[in-house]
Order: structure tokens, then sequence, then C-alpha cells
């Protein structure tokens, strides 16, 4: 039996600068033999890639399953106690280790699987809330900093996290949730490797351990070392282990019982001292306490802004923080800060402005990086060359950058690879959007689609670095990771627009095969029975891809007899597809343009006379919905396929007595709705809709009223006095009476009377 008496356990939050003081009071104390962390096992020798002197913290640990997608990140930064001590070790020739369970072992743990006892589902406790709100705190943080950051000696941190400990567990003894049980297993193999170092020779009092305060009360009990047989049971996921760069923005988004800081550059700040200046402005207020220097730097900001702040509101605000303390009955927190700050100085200042405020001085913009080389995936490798050859390394950084590119051939330079550049780099971001990599976003730009001029903006987050080595999963390069994703989404696609999309898409990665595997896809996708409405999106995704091909430089002459047999499908489609009620007469509208555009770029294929002899037996039916026969109709008038005498004709027929009012102001709707301003100069549409109106009954004037409203709803006022014109006209009024006419504003009965009609339950 091993006896741990005499360990120099260190119980810690894992982001603090008190604790990160603690340990390296305790270890210049102790001066142990040996350090011993909490953190995955398996990643002892990243701990000299940490502490090489060309990494800047704030970074992070990354393990990755080889299997799943499942990630572990442990971050650090200057003021993580883990760090420090990592620190003292090396400058003090100390070895040191991680003692938690690997991460293979962490990632094969998952909850889901894990069944809970008894007939109901155990809820899990948040017991760090639960002390939090016991002691009248609004968050743990706040409760951690008001009772332990502010804390200068060692001893009295050491006893005070350990009865923290102590009363964690308390509230948490009755629990038997995953969480709870993990954390057993855990303190379980970490005592296996302080057993390991007691076995090896070190006495109890050259061993140091720091991890959280929630373990340090048991951490010392040799009542339960795992065993071996235990170890073996414990289930491995394979996962892979590298460095990440991190960021003070990435820390402030994991805020909770140890895992990140709501305010990083503020609490970084008070590693040194808590009385650390915030900045520049705070500086020169040579005395003053932490509080002071907080809102001095806030003021300084806001000032900066253009705001006035004055002097009397620094004071109010410095007294009020201290009274809310003394409420507390403890140190100033952040919290007081930012309830005196915004109360005292924030009165009129816009919440946007308060918000960039608090995040400059609290969040702050620092970014980790890591030399080039010193650990890093394939696909991280991969990368950087590709950035590296496409010029592209200044813009990785936490900067927002615009880039233009000129999707043509450059002929002013001498190599093909420049003269291709900027075409090379929008297949590179293409590539990065499809895997999910975070690193450039298209600018939407009008029809962009097929146009040589391309704007991003770029810029690196640590959220780009953790994508990039999630993709290790496709594949060990971009271009491997992009094939095996592209393969997988065809796999899985049974829609011929969403397989259109999908292949549209794959011309922006440059790549040959992808998209010859994608016409051969296409191909094999029966066209017949697909919905009318996706079928025009298809056609305009076809139609889109043999235009990109020229801009990207590949071949797509495959996609064109497919178009071609798309437009015969659509022609037999159309007809019965117009056979629907007004509540999808608009959408089967909008299906019918884009086929009618996209016909009108193609005139050249051979099926494109099924598709005009669908118009045309829509144009002319009287048993389809009469929107859209009068869509057809004018799409018909726009293609030059109908002379005058045919448009009067029809005219006469379709707004003549004999037909329902509905019917003829529906095709006259339809109409209209298209290319409305050649419409408004053909006087005979205009005569035969003077003469329909003569001939309604009350109540069917009634009811034309409340349809025409909403015919001309859309049109501008310019449109509306056209039309004005063109009944004037029509009716032969002088221009003294048609003046006075144009002039007429109606009253508030007549509006009032009109609000009655679109009230009315007319069946249209």
């Amino acid at each position: 039996m091993f006896t741990f008496d005499g360990i120099n356990i260190i119980g810690v939050r894992h982001l603090s600068p008190s604790a990160a003081r603690c340990v390296i009071q305790t270890l210049n104390e102790t001066q142990p033999s040996v350090v011993l962390i909490e953190g995955p096992s398996d990643a002892t020798s990243l701990i000299e890639k940490i502490l090489h002197p060309e990494v800047n913290l704030p970074v992070s640990l990354l393990a990755y399953s080889k299997n799943s997608e499942r990630t572990l990140a442990y971050p650090l930064a200057e003021y993580s106690p883990e760090y420090q001590a990592m620190k003292w070790a090396n400058e003090n020739n100390c070895p040191v280790r991680f003692i938690d369970l690997p991460a293979e072992t962490f990632l094969a743990l998952d909850e889901s699987k894990y069944a809970a006892t008894g007939d109901r589902p155990i809820q899990r406790v948040d017991i760090y809330q639960e002390l939090a709100d016991r002691a009248g705190e609004s968050s743990y943080d706040s409760y951690w900093e008001r009772n332990f950051e502010h804390l200068q000696c060692a001893t009295s941190f050491r006893e005070m996290t350990f009865e923290l400990g102590l009363t964690l567990r308390k509230l948490e003894e009755t629990s038997n949730d995953f969480h709870h049980l993990e954390n057993l297993t855990r303190e379980a193999y970490m005592r296996r490797c302080i057993a390991e170092e007691i076995e090896q020779g070190i006495v109890p009092e050259k061993i140091a351990v720091i991890l959280g305060a929630y373990h340090g009360p048991v951490i010392n009990s040799s009542e339960h070392i795992m065993t071996d047989k235990e170890l073996q049971s414990l289930p491995t996921e394979p996962c892979a282990l590298t460095l990440m760069p991190y960021s003070y923005f990435r820390l402030s988004c994991q805020s909770g019982y140890g895992a990140g800081n709501s305010a990083p550059l503020y609490f970084a700040s008070l590693l040194k001292s808590p009385g650390a200046p915030l900045s520049d402005a705070a500086q020169t207020a040579s005395g003053s306490s932490y509080p002071e220097l907080y809102i001095a730097s806030i003021a300084d900001y806001l000032r900066r802004k253009g705001k006035k702040i004055s002097p009397a509101l620094l004071i109010d605000a410095a007294q009020l923080c201290r009274s809310l303390a003394l409420i507390k009955g403890g140190a100033v927190v952040l919290e007081d800060l930012r309830s005196a700050v915004e109360t005292c100085l924030m009165g009129n200042i816009d919440s946007q402005l308060k918000t960039a405020a608090f995040n400059f001085i609290e969040i702050g913009s620092l970014v980790g990086s890591l030399p080039e080389g010193l650990v890093m995936t394939s696909i991280q490798e991969d990368f950087n060359r590709q950035i590296k050859k496409l010029f592209l390394t200044k813009y990785k950084n936490d900067h927002v950058f615009e880039l233009k590119l000129d999707l043509r051939e450059n002929r002013t330079v001498k190599t093909q690879e420049a003269a291709f550049r900027d075409l090379a780099r929008s297949n590179f971001f293409n590539q990065l959007n499809f895997l999910k990599i975070p690193f450039a976003k298209r600018r939407e730009e009008h029809d962009n689609a097929v146009s040589w001029k391309e704007s991003w903006f770029i810029r690196w987050q640590p959220e780009s670095e953790i994508a990039l080595v999630d993709n290790v999963l496709w594949g060990e390069t971009i271009k491997a990771a992009v094939h095996a994703r592209f393969n997988y989404e065809i796999q899985q696609c049974n829609k011929l627009v969403i397989m259109c999309r999908l292949v549209r898409r794959s011309l922006g990665f440059g790549y040959e095969k992808l998209v010859s595997l994608g016409v051969n896809c296409l191909q094999n996708m029966s066209v017949s029975g697909t919905d009318f409405i996706d079928l025009s999106e298809a056609i305009n995704e076809i139609s889109l891809l043999i235009q990109f091909g020229s801009i990207r430089k590949l071949k797509v002459k495959e996609f064109t007899p497919l178009l071609d047999q798309m437009l015969l499908e659509a022609g037999h489609l159309l007809f019965d597809s117009a056979d629907c009620n007004s509540d999808r007469q608009g959408d089967i509208g909008k299906a019918i343009q884009r086929i009618n555009k996209e016909y009108q770029s193609h005139k050249n294929l051979s099926n494109g006379s099924y598709w005009i002899a669908g118009l045309q037996k829509l144009a002319h039916a009287n048993d389809r919905n009469p929107y859209l026969s009068g869509l057809a109709y004018a799409l018909m008038i726009d293609g030059a396929l109908v002379d005058d005498q045919d448009i009067a004709t029809e005219i006469t027929c379709r707004l003549s007595p004999g037909m329902a009012v509905d019917i003829s102001l529906g095709w006259f709707e339809g109409l209209i709705s298209y290319n409305p301003l050649d419409l408004l100069h053909r006087n005979v549409l205009w005569q035969s809709m003077s003469d329909y109106i003569y001939t309604l009954s009350d109540e069917e004037f009634k009811k034309s009223l409340v349809q025409l409203r909403r015919t001309f709803s859309e049109f501008s006022d310019e449109q509306k006095r056209q039309i004005a014109k063109n009944l004037i006209k029509i009716w032969g009024l002088g221009k003294q009476e048609a003046e006075q006419l144009m002039d007429i504003e109606l009253t508030e009965e007549e509006n009032a009377m009109l609000d009655e009609l679109d009230d009315l339950d007319f069946d249209f």
C-alpha cells in the first residue's frame, strides 16, 4: 500500500492568475523533484513544444478522433497555473508530466451511451452554479474572483481551495450522473500515475500535483488506485494530438467552472498583481488600484470614440463599485466594475458601443501563434504550403482583409502559375468553404456565379485551425479531403436540384475529376418524375454550370445534352403543372420564368422547341390557372412569337363578358406581371380593359376593384400615371379635363369604401 502523505497538492482553477501565482510560490518553496499536472497523459510529449521560445500564448492542445468528429481542446494562456508549472519545471530542470486519462480514452467516453440507473433519467447537477447561487453571486466566475482571485498568500490559497473542493463534492455526493462517475475514474487514474512516481523512488514530499480544486481533497487518498485490469477495461478511440493557436476571444466563449474566463484580458492583467494597468491611459494614474485602472481604461476608450466623460463620473463609478463589493462582503470583482461603469458612464451610450468598450478592455484581441513546423497534422502542413504558394501568408491573422480577384489570365507576367494565381486563390477559397473551414468569405454580388471579378473577406481565427484539423478525418491534404467529402455528399444526394448545386459548386474547386464525376452522377439520375419547380431550379443550375466553365478554365460541354433533356421534360410538365390553385401559382410562375430565361440563353438546343410548344399550349388554355396562362402569353409576346393581330384577338377573348370576372382578371394579372413596360404602350390592351370594365355589373365591378388593386400594387407611381394617360387618351378627354382627372385624390370616405371591399369574402 502506497502512502501519499506529504504530497504537495495545489488545487487550482484552470485559467486563474491567483492560482498561477500560488503555483509559482509553492514550487519555489518546496523545490519538487517532479511536477504532475492534470492533463491528458498521452500529451506529455507536447509539453516541450508548448514551451518552445517561439510559441506565443494562448495555444491549445487538441486531440481529435481518427474515426469520428469528436475533439478535445485543452487551452493554455500565460495566466494558466498549468502553464506556469510547466515553465517553472523547465527553468529548474525538473521533470513534468500530465497525469489525467489519455485523450484516446476521453474521446471514447460517450455520455449518450451512459445508461442511467432507476426508472427516470438522472439530471446533471451544476454544482458550480449551485455554489454561486448559495453565495449570492450571479455566476461562478464572480464567486471565484471575489473569494480567491485576490489572495496573495500561497498557503491561504491552498487551504481555501481544499475547502472549496470539499464543498463542491458535498454538493455532488448524491449524484450518479455520467460526469460524476467520469471524475471518479479520472481520479483513480491520476492516483495510479502518482503511485508510479513513488514506485520510482520519489518521496511524496518531493512530488507536486497541480489539478482542479474539485479533485484536490481526494487525490492523496490511496484507497482507490486504478488497477491494471481496470486500466485495460477503459474504452479507447484512435486519436492524434497536436497544438493549435488560440485566442482570448475563444477563451471568453468558454467561461464556466474552469474552461475559460469571460474576460481573459482582464484576468491576464491580474497575473503579476491585482493593480496591473489595463491601458496606456490608465498607466498614468500611478498609485491607483485596479478598480480605478479599469474605470479609467473604459473612460479612455469612450473618449477616443468621441464621448465626453467627466472626471466626476469616474469618481462616482469607483465609489459605486466599492459599495457593491461591500454589500457582497468581499473584494471588488469584474461584475461590480461592469455594473458601476454601466450605471455611471454609459447612460447615453448605445448598446453596440457599450459592448465594444467592455470587449476591448475585458477580452482583447490577442491571438496565439506557433512557429511553422513545430507540431502539425498533415492537413495543417498542406494548408501552410498552399497559402505560401498563393502568397496568402500575410492574411493568416485575426484581422479582416478584403482581397479582390480577377479570374482572367494575367498576360503581363512570365509564368503560367502567376498568370492564373487569382483563379487558383479562388479555387482554394472555395475548397476551404466546402470543407467548412472559416478563412475566406465571398462578397455577395449580383450574378456573381458568372463574373470574372470576385471579392473575398479574409480572416484567420482559432476556429479556423480547429476546423482545419477536424478535416483530417476526410483526408491528409485539402485536395484529398475535398475529394472524399464530395464523393460522400454525391452518394447521399437523391434530389436532382441539390445534385446540380453540388456539381456547380465543384467547378469552383478547379478539379477536373470532380466535374467528370458530377456529370456521370447527373446523367445517371433520372430527370423524369422530377417536380416542376425543382426541375426549373436544376435547369438554372445546369445553365450556370455551362457559363461557369469558361471562367474556371474547365470543360463543361458534357452538361449541354443534360440541359437539352431537361428542357424536353420541362415542356412536357408545364401544362399539367399549371393546373393549380392561387396558393401555388406564384411559385409555378417563378419556375416558368426561370426556365424561359435559360431557354432564351440556349436557343440552339434541339429540345427547346418542346418548351415553346408547352408555353403555347398553356398560353391559349382555358382550363388551367388563368394567372399562369396570362404569364405564358406575356412570355410569347416578349419572345415575338405572336403578332399584334393575335394579341388583339386574345385580349378581346379573355376580357369578354362571357368570361367569369375572376378568370379574366386573373389572366390579366398574369399578363401584366411580366415586362409591364412593354405592355404599357400597347393600346389594344388598355382599350380592351376599358371596354371590359363597362360591361361589368355593380357586384362584378366591386370584385374587379379588389383584384385590380392587387395587380397594380407593385407598379410604380410613374407606371400608374402612364396607364391613366392611356385610358384618358382612349376616352378622348381634353387636356384640361385630363389634368384635373389625374390630380384627383381619393377622399377618406372613398378609401374606407375600398378597404371595406378588401374585407369582403370574394371567391377568387
